[in-house]
């Protein structure tokens, strides 16, 4: 299934399920959450309204678990709702199978206080316990624009 913009505000409204996206198109995905809204907070990662986008590459994998381990411990009880946090974590295929195993465990322990919207390229290189607990989405292709239409003699 192709996610859109609908059922994303509606996952991150009720904030219930975890997310497994696939595809290369991360621009589109970056749009539909407005990214661009999110502040820097520290280097490890970018926030907006409870919403924690970090991009894997950036960072260093124990850095990243640290990190992690920070974010889940609670929701956040100082906000008018009480609900839970939103982790974005961009490019989980770069990771090795240890830091996998250890993002599996922070799922596991922390799904009182946080969902996760993970993004892969490649689906064959998360481990199967991970994907267990994810429902999978996919990124819809970049459009391939002919701009041969559009050149004019």
């Amino acid at each position: 299934m192709i996610i859109n913009k609908k059922f994303l505000n509606k996952v991150l409204q009720l904030r219930n399920i975890n997310i497994l996206l696939t595809g290369s198109n991360i621009d589109y995905f970056n749009e539909l959450i407005n990214k661009d809204k999110f502040n820097k907070v520290e280097t490890n990662y970018i926030i907006c309204n409870d919403i924690y986008y970090i991009d894997i590459i950036t960072l260093n994998k124990q850095i990243l678990i640290t990190t992690l381990n920070d974010i889940c411990i609670s929701p956040n009880y100082y906000s008018n709702t009480v609900q839970k946090k939103v982790i974005i974590l961009i490019n989980l295929h770069e990771l090795k199978s240890i830091y996998q195993q250890s993002i599996k465990t922070i799922i596991d322990n922390s799904y009182l206080s946080c969902v996760f919207i993970i993004h892969t390229n490649n689906v064959e290189s998360i481990d199967r316990n991970i994907l267990s607990r994810f429902i999978i989405f996919s990124l819809p292709i970049k459009p391939n624009n002919d701009e041969t239409i559009q050149i004019t003699y």
